[in-house]
C-alpha cells in the first residue's frame, strides 16, 4: 500500500502485514514527520439486519461458542471499522516494544553487574536501537537486499545509518554506547541479516 506525510506530502510503499491491527506510528525519513498509519480495511460485503426480522433463539437451543479462529476474525474485523484513538496506537506500539523485548534471547539484554537505572537505560537503547534498523529496512528494503547481494551495504545505506545513529547517539548517550553499541548490533542482526557488515 502506498502512505503520504501529512507535512512534507513524501509517499512512501508499505508492507501492509507489517502494519499491527491497530495502526502504528512512523517517522517520514524526509522531514522526520511522525505520524500514524493503519491497514487497508477488509473488503467484506456488510448485509444490514432489519429489526424483527432477526430469528431469536429458543430456550432449548444450546449455545455454542464459535471456533477460535471465528472469534479472532470477528476481533479483527471490529478493530479496523474505525481508526484507533492515539491512545490505542501508543498502547499497540508499547506493546510491540514489550513482545520484542521477550524474543532477544541471542545476547543478555545488557551487563548483570549495571544498577537498576543503568539497566533501564541499556533496555531504552537497545529498544531504540532495534526499532531505528526496522525502519531502514522498511523504508530502503530494496537497498538492502541489493546490499546484501553485492556486499556494499555500507555505501548505499550511508546517509540513513548516519541520521539514525547521530539520533540513537543523543537519546542514549555516549556512556552506554561505551559499554555496548547495541546500534551497531541491530544494524548486524537486521540490516546485514547476521552478517558481521558493520564493525
Amino acid at each position: 500500500m502506498i502512505i503520504e506525510c501529512p507535512k512534507c506530502k513524501k509517499r512512501y510503499k508499505v508492507n501492509e502485514s507489517n502494519i499491527p491491527a491497530g495502526g502504528g506510528p512512523v517517522r517520514c525519513s524526509a522531514c522526520s514527520n511522525i505520524f500514524t498509519i493503519y491497514r487497508e480495511p477488509l473488503d467484506i460485503q456488510l448485509i444490514p439486519v432489519e429489526e424483527g426480522k432477526v430469528a431469536k433463539p429458543s430456550v432449548e437451543k444450546v449455545s455454542v461458542e464459535p471456533p477460535l479462529e471465528k472469534r479472532e476474525e470477528e476481533r479483527i474485523i471490529e478493530e479496523v471499522k474505525a481508526p484507533p484513538s492515539p491512545e490505542d496506537a501508543k498502547e499497540v506500539l508499547i506493546k510491540s516494544f514489550q513482545e520484542e523485548r521477550e524474543q532477544v534471547v541471542t545476547k543478555p539484554a545488557f551487563p548483570e553487574v549495571l544498577d537498576e537505572e543503568k539497566k533501564k537505560r541499556h533496555s531504552k537503547a537497545q529498544r531504540l536501537a532495534r526499532s531505528l534498523t526496522k525502519d531502514i529496512l522498511l523504508y530502503h528494503k530494496d537497498e538492502v537486499e541489493k546490499g546484501r547481494k553485492q556486499g556494499n551495504l555500507v555505501e548505499l545505506l550511508g546517509n540513513e545509518i548516519k541520521r539514525s545513529w547521530k539520533f540513537f547517539k543523543q537519546q542514549v548517550g555516549e556512556d552506554v554506547i561505551k559499554e555496548r553499541n547495541y546500534f551497531k548490533e541491530a544494524l548486524n542482526e537486521i540490516i546485514a541479516d547476521g552478517e558481521e557488515t558493520f564493525v
